[in-house]
């Protein structure tokens, strides 16, 4: 049975290998097979340890039975005058997709922002991932902005 809770500290550490697998998913999904992968992966997780410790992460863990099969990882900020969660990291396990773990997850998050009386999620998505693109899509996303970049 699916069950989604906020992921503590003691979570993070004591799943580090599950945790540490999805972090790696997400970005291999997000960016390629890029040289840096497992420095880009542990440091994130290292980001997250830190700013649960502080207090500004937002973070769920997906678990079947007691296995951590996907997690969320979010913050609150202010862009202008509105605050907004922004959904840095979400990610499920390959072979549990296309269980509802991710709309699950995103449904928490909602949840999350409307205890806080905020109104809004943002996100950025890598636009050649278009398994994501299409997730946040069928979840009610909208695309409002675009990031543009020059290479050089």
């Amino acid at each position: 049975m699916l069950a989604v809770r906020k992921l503590e500290l003691k979570d993070i550490i004591d799943k580090q290998e599950s945790v540490y697998k999805i972090i790696k998913l997400i970005m291999q999904e997000s960016f390629g097979n890029i040289k840096t992968l497992d420095n880009i992966t542990l440091e994130k997780y290292n980001d997250m340890i830190e700013f649960q410790k502080n207090g500004s992460a937002i973070l769920y863990g997906a678990f079947y039975e007691s296995k951590l099969v996907g997690l969320m990882w979010a913050y609150e900020r202010t862009n202008i005058d509105e605050k907004a969660l922004h959904l840095t990291e979400i990610g499920v396990l390959e072979e549990y997709r296309k269980k509802g773990i991710g709309t699950a997850l995103i449904q928490k998050l909602e949840m999350v922002a409307k205890k806080r009386k905020i109104k809004s999620i943002e996100l950025m998505a890598t636009k050649s991932n278009k398994n994501v693109c299409s997730f946040y899509l069928n979840s009610d996303f909208l695309i409002e902005r675009y990031v543009m970049r020059k290479r050089l």
